[in-house]
């Protein structure tokens, strides 16, 4: 599985379990996200790098009603 193709549900979906993942109790260092991404999703290494980049350029330009919708979710 070198460097996957994502859809946009997929991405949606990654996006959304970064964000819940972040919030949760015992939340991990974002950093990690990558490894999370790969062991929840089996995503290669590349594929699972890029998405955790993506998304950490992608969290800090969504509203806070965004990110709360999708950390009570």
């Amino acid at each position: 599985m070198d460097k996957e193709l994502v859809t946009e549900e997929e991405r949606t979906e990654v996006y959304e379990y970064l964000t819940q993942l972040r919030a949760s109790e015992d939340a991990p260092n974002m950093g990690e996200a990558a490894m999370y991404l790969r062991l929840e999703f089996d995503f290669d290494k590349y594929t699972a790098k890029t998405l955790a980049s993506d998304w950490r350029k992608w969290f800090p330009k969504q509203s806070d009603e965004t990110i709360r919708a999708i950390e009570n979710k």
